[in-house]
């Protein structure tokens, strides 16, 4: 198998891998096994087909099965061994049809994580700000929490004072018109 690595930028790289023929004509005889063994084609019991015209048939499947297997198979072990840590999933850039007797290969794209270097940083001088709590702004915060938890409770008798809620029902006439009922 092998494998470039391009510097697209300071966070981005271009994997281009190439799957030699050896490897790909035997995940496309494994990929019609397993189909073959499922097939169901007229005329044949299911999984006795013959492999001609399974292969035929299934060209697609396979095609779809062994590019899939061939990324997962090959992508992660090339980008561990070249110590590359994406941060997101790569983005499979160019990639070719599975054919036999033919290598396989593709391209991903890769973020990596940017490199942080670190200036001088010891010896700075830093002047902390000493934090002095307003009892005015914290009383007020407080009054705010109070009322914004506060809970409706009934009073049945007294005088209405201000901050209180009313619930009235009423009803009235007007003539030459049905009497309405509204509440309020």
């Amino acid at each position: 198998m092998q494998v470039q690595i391009e510097e697209i930028s300071s966070v981005k790289r271009k994997i281009s891998v190439e799957v030699p023929a050896e490897r790909v004509n035997a995940e496309i005889e494994k990929s019609f096994a397993g189909i073959q063994k499922k097939a169901t084609l007229s005329g044949f019991r299911k999984g006795k087909a013959p492999m001609q015209m399974v292969k035929k048939m299934y060209r697609n499947a396979m095609q779809d099965e062994v590019m899939r297997r061939l990324y997962e198979q090959t992508l992660f072990p090339a980008l561990d061994e070249h110590k590359l840590e994406p941060v997101d999933a790569p983005m499979i850039d160019d990639i070719a049809m599975v054919e036999e007797g033919t290598p396989f290969k593709y391209s991903a794209l890769i973020e990596i994580m940017p490199q942080i270097l670190l200036g001088e940083y010891k010896g700075l001088q830093v002047k902390r700000e000493r934090y002095i709590a307003d009892e005015k702004a914290v009383e007020g915060e407080i009054e705010r929490m109070r009322e914004n938890m506060a809970q409706l409770a009934p009073v049945e008798e007294g005088a209405v004072e201000k901050g209180m809620v009313l619930t009235v029902d009423f009803s009235f006439a007007v003539p030459g018109y049905p009497e309405e009922e509204t509440g309020g």
